[in-house]
């Protein structure tokens, strides 16, 4: 009998030492084996770069002046050209570029006979540029100061060069290309030319080089000249 009970609990034994842990764990909780570990990141996503576009013709204003700005823009590249259109115009170009939101901008131009370059920073807001520039010419001045740059236009199409009036001639330009005067004027007959008349003087034809025979004859007596023999 005693074997019997003995058989008996150690099938219990066995019975329990094979049931599944979750039978004992409590309500609501889940056993570790149940636990199932999700990844997190940790990593903060980068926000996304806004792109700052400056492409179309531009008004920038100065301290003393306007001028033009036709922007061509190639990712953070920035080319184009520009212009004065006041009482002294010219035309130059310019070159730049564009990190976050500020865009620098360098200028070149002859103005009259000087060469002025002109660096330009300035914080980009929407149609807007406001910042500073630095000023040097080929002569050793320099000048900085504020500019502000609005856009007129997104296409640059439309853009054209200022006319610049073609320099007129110098004095001695002029004198050269006057006509002569009647003093240096040689009059040509035929295939020869005479002596430049002095105004004031009478008029000397030239003497023609054709000989005239019946000037030679004169005074020559017809005695003397011999005599044809009858035919």
């Amino acid at each position: 009998m005693k074997i019997k009970w003995i058989g008996q609990i150690a099938l219990l034994l066995l019975m329990l030492v094979a049931a599944p842990q979750s039978v004992f764990a409590a309500p609501g909780q889940n056993s570790s084996e149940n636990i199932t570990s999700t990844p997190v990141n940790t990593s903060t996503p980068s926000p996304a770069v806004e792109f700052v576009g400056v492409q179309g013709i531009w008004k920038a204003s100065f301290a003393d002046t306007e001028i033009t700005m036709a922007l061509n823009q190639s990712g953070d590249t920035i080319s184009g050209r520009c212009k004065f259109e006041g009482a002294e115009p010219w035309n130059g170009v310019l070159t730049g570029s564009i990190s976050g939101k500020v865009a620098n901008i360098a200028v070149a131009a002859m103005q009259g006979e000087v060469l002025v370059s002109t660096d330009m920073i300035g914080l980009i807001s929407g149609d807007t540029i406001q910042g500073s520039y630095t000023s040097y010419d080929s002569n050793g001045n320099a000048a900085q100061d504020t500019f502000t740059a609005t856009k007129l236009s997104p296409d640059t199409s439309g853009y054209a060069p200022a006319e610049i009036a073609t320099p007129s001639p110098t004095a001695s330009t002029a004198a050269a290309e006057q006509p002569q005067t009647a003093q240096e004027t040689t009059t040509t007959v035929g295939q020869q030319s005479q002596t430049p008349t002095t105004i004031g003087q009478p008029y000397q034809a030239p003497k023609s080089k054709v000989t005239d025979v019946t000037e030679l004859a004169k005074g020559i007596d017809p005695n003397i000249m011999p005599r044809h023999a009858p035919l």
